[in-house]
């Protein structure tokens, strides 16, 4: 089990109940489990939007009136988050806590392009995104997460032109130089 998750339960012991859905980024659900618990909504990554309308999980949600929201704080997160979380906060009742958040968000967002926006020159950049995770190295985001921070700071992305998926594993090549 992650520790992030092991420290929601233990934080709110009632996060517990939550369905673990068993998805895949191939679009794997289990649907009879989600049907079972006859939800009102189903909310999703927008990167997972592809494959779960290619899984035609899409479909069959919405063929039993099961609306399924899209949120982004991956693919572009300094343009999505913010509208993402005041989404949930209509959604799920909370509108006073999700524009207290995006307030704050915004305006660190607003103060890190300030503080940046001078800096030259633009440093080129590799991110090891589960870095202390494990021995391997170099999972990083080419277009993905944070890779999009980087970029609306005037950043290179070194791996960006050779990685074709948003995220994934690189390997580096040692030079004969």
């Amino acid at each position: 089990m992650l520790p992030t998750w092991q420290m929601l339960k233990t934080t709110w012991p009632q996060s517990a109940t939550i369905l673990d859905m068993g998805f895949s980024d191939k679009g794997n659900v289990d649907l009879e489990s989600v049907i079972a618990r006859q939800p009102d909504l189903m909310i999703a990554q927008l990167r997972a939007r592809p494959a779960l309308m290619e899984s035609g999980v899409i479909d069959k949600l919405s063929a039993l009136h099961v609306p399924v929201l899209f949120v982004d704080y991956e693919i572009a997160p300094a343009k999505d988050t913010a509208p993402s979380i005041d989404l949930l906060g209509k959604v799920l009742n909370r509108e006073s806590q999700a524009k207290a958040f995006t307030d704050y968000y915004r305006q660190q967002l607003q103060t890190i392009r300030q503080k940046t926006a001078a800096i030259t020159p633009k440093a080129n950049v590799f991110v090891e995104a589960l870095a202390g995770n494990s021995d391997a190295c170099c999972f990083t985001t080419a277009t993905a997460a944070g890779a999009g921070w980087w970029r609306r700071s005037g950043r290179t992305i070194s791996v960006r032109s050779c990685c074709r998926a948003p995220l994934g594993s690189f390997r580096w090549r040692k030079s004969s130089v």
